[in-house]
Order: C-alpha cells, then structure tokens, then sequence
C-alpha cells in the first residue's frame, strides 16, 4: 500500500480511480480510503523488475502530478517461492505504508 498525500487530488473516487501510477506501474486506489482532494491510498502492482520512479497522479480533469521523491521496487515477489515470502513478510511486518507528497494545481469549482 502507498499513501499519496496533497493538495486538490481530485473532487471524487472517480477523478482518481485509474491515474496513479508508481514507477510506472498501475497502483489501485482503495475507494474507502480515499479522502477527497487530499489523500489517496492505493495497492501497489506487481513489478516484473527491479526498478525506481515517481509516484504519478492524473486526475480526470487532465492535471498531472509527479512526486519529487522516487519509490522502488527492489525484489519482484513472483520470482520467490512461498518461504521466501513469509521471511520477507516477517521481515517488513513494521512497515506498511510509504507516504509520498503531491500537489496537483487547479482550481476546483
């Protein structure tokens, strides 16, 4: 899960519902954890590779957001077998969300 926090991130669920992206790849927002214009929750994709990029926001209106901080994807979990996942759960059991600010500038009327 990755929390985006910010300014004007849409009016509603359906301004935000498939525009985010991390690192380029697809990150699903969570309807009931999505606070209008100033948060957004979203499950992260799968990556098929290690790899680094921003958090994006395209809100229907056509503003687009791009985070300053990067996130990456350091381990793609298909490649791992069921121990090696629960080790790793185990491992980052302490964290459970990363948070990234975005300011997407428009005037909501």
């Amino acid at each position: 899960m990755v929390t985006i926090l910010g300014l004007n991130l849409g009016k509603n669920y359906d301004d935000i519902s498939s525009g985010v992206e991390v690192a380029g790849v697809p990150c699903r927002p969570v309807e009931n954890l999505y606070k209008a214009a100033v948060e957004i929750v979203c499950e992260t994709g799968f990556s098929d590779s290690i790899r680094t990029g921003e958090v994006e926001v395209t809100i229907n209106n056509g503003i687009h957001a791009t985070s300053e901080e990067k996130f990456s994807y350091v381990v793609s979990i298909k490649q791992w077998n069921s121990i090696q996942i629960l080790v790793f759960i185990k491992y980052i059991a302490c964290v459970t969300s990363c948070a990234f600010k975005l300011w997407a500038f428009s005037n909501f009327v």
